[in-house]
């Protein structure tokens, strides 16, 4: 080391000998990773500092520029070094523009405790808590969490929520009235709950909208009963409502005063139902397979289609496979599929036990035919509740996460597609017109 009272002559060769030697002295003082490091230099470092990159590598996040500092010094380098895949290393330093930051996630908040205490939600829907009233009323229809079955105390926590005008509770009063469920169904209160279906329906809900469209239907005469319900059934089916594309199906092929049912969009909408996997949708392709509407009759084909809607719960199915085993002969496969028929119809709701009550007299008469003894099998006590009925409400989580979506459907261009098939147009604000103001 040299000595600290040594004093340099001043020649040149000297004055150099001891620059070199206190660079390497500092250099070998200085910890690693540390400011002295002399920075690697990169394929863009002889470009202008106002230069930006096209985009950031999948590795490397892109700084702006800084401007030239007061002091004259040169301005900060446009890219910064790689950024390691590691959560721990993805902070974003002090000179990060604020404009795009991540924005922050709000945590998910812990659900409410009546949504999993059966006691918890009897206090909070006594306290006026309508969501707990809803739950409250789906836990006594359906005798859950050790509730025992009691549909008029149902029907009554469900129309204490309606009236605070709690959306889901809105749907299922309306149908606890119009279905007789814990009460009567006499034409006063029925045209009661008509009017609650009604605001469901107006409100956006789609198994509102499906069951209001066939309600029209029937109800308001024929020709226009058919085209207000399709406009129903449409607006379900952009709300991703699978059951609508079958009633919107089923409209086409019994379009009232019209010669010739539309085929081809009915059979676009099964097909649609079939791929989102409602189990109906594959009966009525092979429904289409049997009876031939669009190309000759293939009953291989049909077979094929009614198996796998059975095999998904469609009663229905199960029905068309029993009739074609029973016009074959083969009357012990016609009991056993008429006899899952009944199952799967019960399973899928109250709507479906006109034709289950039809399929069981079948499978009873074919038994007594045979010599068989009589079929024990007794309803279930959930036979009378219709399917919508029968599923738990949503919880907060879930209604907070649902996004509206639009389901536009293939081939359902506004240029190739009937016009009772668009949605009505939306009404024009001015004055109104010679049309509009008959």
């Amino acid at each position: 080391m040299p000595d600290p009272s040594f004093r340099p002559s001043g020649t040149p060769s000297s004055w150099l000998a001891i620059l070199l030697l206190a660079a390497w002295a500092a250099l070998s003082a200085a910890p690693a990773g540390s400011a002295t490091d002399t920075p690697t230099v990169s394929r863009t470092a002889n470009l202008p500092a106002t230069t930006t990159s096209a985009g950031p590598s999948p590795t490397t996040t892109s700084f702006p520029a800084s401007p030239t500092t007061a002091t004259g010094g040169p301005a900060a380098p446009t890219l910064a070094a790689p950024v390691p895949a590691t959560p721990a290393a993805r902070s974003i330093p002090a000179s990060f523009p604020a404009s795009v930051t991540a924005p922050s996630v709000a945590p998910v908040p812990a659900p409410p405790a009546w949504e999993t205490d059966v006691r918890a939600c009897e206090e909070a829907a006594r306290q006026g808590v309508a969501s707990a009233q809803c739950r409250l009323a789906y836990l006594l229809s359906v005798g859950a969490e050790g509730l025992p079955v009691d549909l008029p105390a149902a029907r009554q926590w469900y129309r204490a929520a309606a009236e605070q005008g709690d959306p889901e509770s809105i749907f299922r009063y309306a149908l606890c009235i119009t279905e007789g469920i814990g009460g009567s169904r006499e034409a006063a209160e029925a045209t009661e709950g008509i009017r609650w279906l009604k605001m469901a329906a107006e409100a956006g809900d789609p198994r509102a909208q499906v069951c209001w469209g066939r309600h029209i239907q029937g109800g308001e005469g024929k020709a226009a009963g058919f085209e207000a319900a399709r406009h129903w059934f449409f607006k379900a089916i952009t709300r991703g409502n699978d059951p609508a594309l079958i009633a919107l199906g089923e409209n086409l092929l019994i379009r009232a005063n019209e010669p010739v049912p539309d085929y081809h969009w009915a059979r676009l909408l099964f097909t649609e139902a079939a791929r989102g996997g409602d189990p109906d949708g594959w009966y009525y392709l092979g429904l289409y397979e049997e009876k031939g509407w669009i190309h000759p009759p293939d009953r291989k084909a049909a077979i094929a289609f009614y198996r796998t809607a059975a095999a998904g719960g469609s009663g229905r199915a199960w029905g068309a496979l029993a009739s074609l085993a029973e016009e074959a002969g083969a009357v012990r496969a016609a009991i056993q599929a008429y006899e899952g028929a009944v199952r799967a119809l019960v399973a899928s709701g109250s709507e479906g036990l006109p034709l289950a009550r039809e399929a069981r007299r079948r499978a009873s008469l074919l038994r007594r035919r045979e010599g068989l003894p009589p079929w024990d099998w007794n309803w279930p006590a959930m036979a009378i509740l219709p399917s919508w009925l029968r599923r738990p409400p949503p919880t907060r989580a879930a209604v907070a996460a649902q996004v509206p979506s639009w389901r536009p459907l293939p081939g359902m261009a506004p240029e190739n597609t009937p016009a009772y098939l668009l949605p009505p147009a939306s009404p024009t604000v001015g004055p109104p017109t010679s049309s509009s103001s008959r």
